[in-house]
């Protein structure tokens, strides 16, 4: 993985050589940086929706990341842990229903 993450990122940092803006820059280029309207932060819905992905993320990580050991404990070897961590990410993907 980190072999990988590497490749990308050097594969991604030499292709920006070749990316070109496709709006000029005006003339007169202002520094200093746009306000960032923070008012949406103290709003009920962002407040409810931050603590549902918060949770739900929570309630995700925890098994992927104890699944593999929890089945070593146990004696679990068909499926192993990897192969259950990738039976629950298979699973939690969406498939179009054809009907």
């Amino acid at each position: 993985m980190i072999s990988l993450g590497i490749g990308f990122f050097a594969i991604n940092a030499a292709s920006l050589v070749f990316i070109r803006r496709r709006i000029p820059l005006a003339p007169a280029v202002s520094h200093r940086r746009p306000k960032i309207a923070w008012s949406h932060l103290r709003s009920w819905v962002f407040a409810c929706g931050f603590t549902t992905l918060l949770l739900s993320s929570m309630g995700n990580f925890t098994p992927t990341l104890w699944i593999p050991t929890f089945a070593d404990n146990v004696g679990a070897t068909k499926p192993g842990g990897v192969a259950l961590v990738s039976i629950m990410n298979g699973k939690s993907t969406t498939f179009p229903v054809i009907d």
